[in-house]
C-alpha cells in the first residue's frame, strides 16, 4: 500500500518502530514476485505516531490484534479519515473504543488483495496485475466523500479501489475461506499443490459450515 501511494504522488509518513533505521537506510524496497521486478521508494520515515500534525488519511495496515493494542495511538492522531486495513474479526470492538472518543472521525475498515512478508530486508509480495482495496462502514457504507479521497490518493492505473456496503460481512466471508487453507498447510507442508481432491472438497464444506444459508 506504502508503494502505491508514494507512486501516486502523495507526502507518505510511515510509522516503523523495530525497522525505522533500516527503512531510512535502503528505502522501501518491493520484490513483486509475479511481475519480477524490484522498486524502492523513501517515504518519510518516523518511529512514533506524529501528535499535532494533520493527515488527510490515515491507513492502518496490521493485522487484527495489533490493530486493537494501538486503539489509543489511532484516537490521538489528527485526521478527519481512518482506515483500518487488514483481516479483523474485533473490527466491532475497534469501532466502538474509536468512534466513543472521536465521534467526529470517519472511520473505515478495508481489505486489500496482496500477500506478503519481509525477507532480507525487503517486501516480498504477491499481487495481481491490479491491486485492488476493498473498503467501506463496517456495517454501512461509506459516504461518497471518503471514497472518492481514497481514490484521489490512489490516482494510478494499477490500483483499484471498490466500495464496500457491509466489510464485517466481508471479513466474515473471507475468513471462512481462508482459515480451511491455513488448517490444510499443517498437513501438506504449506505446499496446497499436494492437496487431494478429498482434501478440497473438506475445504469447500468446512467453508459452507462458517456461513450458513
Amino acid at each position: 500500500m506504502i508503494h502505491y501511494l508514494c507512486k501516486a504522488g502523495n507526502d507518505v509518513t510511515v510509522v516503523a518502530r523495530s525497522t525505522a533505521d533500516e527503512l531510512r537506510r535502503n528505502g522501501l524496497i518491493v520484490r513483486h514476485y509475479l511481475q519480477h521486478k524490484t522498486t524502492i521508494d523513501h517515504p518519510k520515515i518516523v518511529e512514533s505516531a506524529p501528535v499535532g500534525e494533520q493527515f488527510d488519511i490515515v491507513f492502518s495496515v496490521m493485522q487484527g490484534q495489533q490493530q486493537k493494542a494501538l486503539l489509543d495511538a489511532f484516537i490521538g492522531l489528527k485526521t478527519n479519515l481512518l482506515v483500518l486495513v487488514g483481516n479483523n474479526l474485533e473490527a466491532d470492538h475497534c469501532q466502538n473504543r474509536i468512534l466513543a472518543e472521536r465521534n467526529n472521525l470517519q472511520l473505515l475498515f478495508g481489505f486489500q488483495n496482496s500477500a506478503g512478508h519481509r525477507e532480507g530486508g525487503k517486501a516480498v509480495v504477491g499481487r495481481l496485475p491490479v491491486t485492488e482495496l476493498f473498503v467501506g462502514g463496517l456495517h454501512q457504507p461509506a459516504p461518497d466523500w471518503t471514497i472518492d479521497t481514497i481514490r484521489k490518493a490512489f490516482s494510478i492505473k494499477d490500483y483499484k479501489v471498490t466500495p464496500i456496503s457491509d466489510m464485517q460481512a466481508y471479513y466474515l466471508c473471507h475468513v471462512a475461506e481462508v482459515m480451511p487453507y491455513g488448517y490444510m498447510c499443517y498437513k501438506c507442508g504449506c505446499n496446497l499443490k499436494e492437496l487431494t481432491r478429498r482434501d478440497i472438497e473438506f475445504i469447500m464444506q468446512a467453508s459452507k459450515e462458517c456461513l450458513p444459508t
